[in-house]
């Protein structure tokens, strides 16, 4: 919370999030090779990851989030006590560590 009031939401600290849930998921499917009750686990960290990029990206509803579709870049959003929510479009590192949260999966893992 800000001394005045209100919340950054971070495209950084959440992208960080994303690319751990993946990460996780990538440790449970090899685990699950050996033992299927990985499976269950690597499930849950996919599901965590789609909620991660649900929340950066507001597909579900109208409100803003830390994607700009007329930048096509992420910014941090400040979210001010009244609700009102602010991109803060400043292009650096920041919105581009969004797309360190990739994963490909070859189809045989998938079986």
């Amino acid at each position: 919370k800000l001394p005045t009031g209100g919340i950054i939401n971070q495209s950084d600290g959440t992208s960080w999030m994303a690319f751990f849930s993946l990460t996780l998921m990538r440790m449970a499917l090899e685990l699950a090779e050996s033992n299927p009750v990985y499976e269950s686990i690597a499930a849950k960290f996919f599901e965590h990851f789609l909620h991660i990029a649900r929340a950066m990206t507001r597909l579900a509803s109208s409100s803003a989030g830390l994607w700009d579709e007329e930048d096509n870049f992420y910014y941090d959003v400040l979210t001010l006590p009244g609700g009102n929510r602010v991109p803060l479009k400043v292009r650096s590192m920041v919105g581009l560590i969004p797309l360190f949260a990739v994963e490909v999966l070859e189809p045989s893992i998938l079986e």
